[in-house]
């Protein structure tokens, strides 16, 4: 039986349309299923880069109790036998111990084992007021000849100051300005700076970089070094100085964005702008 040409061409078309809601149907799984693969994906870096964070932060903390406190531990052990009990065992005081994540004891120490740090601080921190005031100036800098040349403003001035705190660097800064700004635009540019790790959005890079804390007793180490997992920075008690224009406190986790983080953030920034490829 011969079929009118208008069955035909409703039956093509039909059929037409079926084929093309199932390959619409295929191509959404795929992306689908894609889309669910990168996000699996993104969170394995992210999980991978929070690993070789915490890795290096333990290990940077390691090398700093091994170089800067086991020398204390031993003079005391050595020379301070007034800290020794009997037996030769050191009377416990305030007790400070970094462990593993498998519960090995990276160090293990008391202010009877650094006395000199127990109530007190120390003027005195090697290397670290000449670093602070050079290494801004290479950041501003420029690269001629394939050399940093440093720039040569603004003048930085320090004095570094150890205390009993395993991390955090907490920083008492004065500034004057060609041009004095308000307080409101001070804050105003703190909190809504935006870098290239944040315009990028990297996986290790702080949402907001930045964060103004209006209470007179903050930033304190207890509460904000923790801060955007320790890769943010606190700043607090902005107030016009009789001398500078400005003075403020700011604060910043020394073992993750000064040292591991940092690093991981640094590697990240360098792969996203093809310094870093894929042999």
């Amino acid at each position: 039986v011969a079929m009118k040409k208008s069955t035909i061409w409703i039956l093509s078309i039909v059929m037409g349309l079926s084929f093309l809601s199932l390959l619409y149907l295929q191509v959404s799984y795929i992306e689908e299923m894609m889309k669910t693969r990168k996000e699996q994906f993104d969170s394995a870096v992210r999980n991978s880069l929070d690993q070789v964070s915490k890795d290096v932060e333990y290990a940077e903390t390691m090398r700093w109790l091994v170089e800067d406190i086991s020398d204390a531990e031993r003079k005391a052990l050595t020379e301070n036998n007034t800290s020794l009990g009997q037996n030769n065992v050191v009377r416990g005081t305030q007790r400070f111990q970094v462990k593993s994540r498998d519960g090995k004891i990276i160090s293990d120490f008391t202010f009877q084992d650094w006395p000199e740090m127990e109530g007190n601080i120390i003027p005195y921190i090697g290397g670290e007021e000449e670093k602070s005031e050079k290494e801004p100036l290479r950041i501003w800098g420029e690269i001629k000849d394939g050399v940093i040349v440093p720039a040569t403003s603004p003048v930085i001035t320090c004095q570094c100051i150890r205390v009993p705190v395993l991390n955090g660097h907490t920083a008492a800064v004065f500034v004057k300005f060609r041009k004095k700004a308000s307080k409101e635009e001070l804050v105003a540019k703190l909190t809504e700076f935006r870098g290239v790790p944040q315009e990028l959005e990297l996986p290790s890079a702080p949402k907001q970089f930045i964060q103004y804390l209006e209470e007179d007793n903050r930033p304190q180490v207890s509460m904000d070094v923790d801060y955007e997992k320790g890769m943010g920075v606190s700043v607090g008690r902005l107030r016009e100085d009789t001398v500078y224009d400005w003075k403020f406190v700011g604060l910043s986790h020394n073992t993750v964005r000064g040292a591991a983080g940092g690093a991981v953030l640094c590697a990240e920034l360098l792969k996203a702008q093809g310094y870093i490829t894929k042999k």
